[in-house]
């Protein structure tokens, strides 16, 4: 959908003639040669990711929060925030029906999923669960009983650096 009011933006600009100027120039600053024209999608992704913001805020106290907390009890509840799933392995592991959920969480996926461990202490530092670098079977997994007793990251799997 959003695609959809990002052409018909364009469009309007160029009279639907077609692009006249690639849109990332379009979007650039003024410094930059740029006409800075809204991107509608990185719009729409923007404020949808401040939702994430909004749900930790302990002082905002908004009822959509516990439909947010009832769609994510299975899957982590706000632990799912933690995530490093991949938008591939978000579709399969995580079944909302809600829209809205959905959204926030295929954003959010873009902006913190990681492809590559750059590092031993990095891949120590990731988060165990739900996250789609660590399989079992070929799927990302999430032990609640586990994630239960504090283990959250690889590093809470080793006795001591060197001891499993």
């Amino acid at each position: 959908m959003m695609e959809e009011i990002n052409t018909l933006c364009f469009n309007f600009f160029w009279s639907g003639k077609g692009d006249k100027i690639k849109r990332n120039p379009m979007i650039s600053d003024l410094l930059e040669g740029g006409l800075r024209t809204i991107d509608c999608i990185a719009f729409n992704k923007a404020l949808t990711s401040t939702w994430v913001k909004k749900y930790f805020d302990s002082e905002n106290h908004g009822k959509w929060k516990y439909l947010l907390d009832w769609q994510l009890q299975h899957y982590g509840g706000p632990a799912v925030f933690r995530a490093k799933l991949n938008k591939k392995d978000l579709s399969k592991f995580i079944n909302s029906t809600d829209a809205f959920t959905t959204e926030i969480l295929q954003i959010w996926s873009e902006i913190s999923c990681e492809a590559n461990v750059n590092s031993t202490d990095h891949f120590l530092s990731l988060p165990l669960w739900q996250n789609s670098l660590i399989r079992i079977d070929n799927r990302p997994v999430y032990y609640k009983s586990w994630s239960g007793k504090g283990i959250q990251k690889v590093t809470d799997l080793f006795k001591d650096p060197n001891t499993f």
